[in-house]
């Protein structure tokens, strides 16, 4: 699963491709595939049972820790993260396996990587503040074109 993220440069490139790694093995090995998941929500495994499996993917709350670390992902439970992410590509996975209609599997593997992406990631600052300018220009439009008489603020 963690096949190529040692080439990826940035941290979203890292994740992308452990999304990418995670649903064509879950296509490839779908009955594999279904056993996880029916073996990680079953009320019979023991908390035990779940950390000795989760031994084997401590590369992945490596890269969850190290993505809040930098900032590059908001500071959720690894385990949180790691379910939704998860759970995500199960949703994917099923689209694609499940899907009389003609769909293109890499756009369902980018678009569903987006959904997952947008929910994780940090918004910065600056980005808040741009939207803010925009809102409050926006704002000024509305109510100068209101009152017939539109002044930019920014050329005074």
């Amino acid at each position: 699963m963690g096949k190529g993220i040692e080439i990826e440069s940035s941290f979203q490139d890292k994740l992308r491709r452990l999304w990418s790694n995670l649903i064509k093995w879950g296509i490839d090995n779908q009955e594999e595939f279904l056993f996880v998941g029916q073996f990680c929500s079953s009320p019979y495994t023991t908390k035990f049972t779940r950390e000795e499996v989760m031994k084997e993917y401590v590369f992945l709350h490596n890269l969850v820790n190290e993505g809040i670390k930098t900032g590059e992902i908001k500071d959720f439970s690894p385990e949180l993260t790691i379910a939704m992410f998860y759970q995500g590509s199960r949703a994917v996975v099923s689209l694609i396996l499940d899907s009389n209609m003609d769909l293109d599997t890499d756009e369902l593997v980018e678009k569903g990587f987006q959904i997952i992406w947008n929910g994780l990631k940090m918004i910065s600052l600056k980005m808040i503040s741009l939207k803010m300018i925009s809102l409050k220009m926006i704002s000024l439009k509305m109510i100068s074109l209101k009152n017939n008489s539109f002044r930019c603020p920014l050329s005074d």
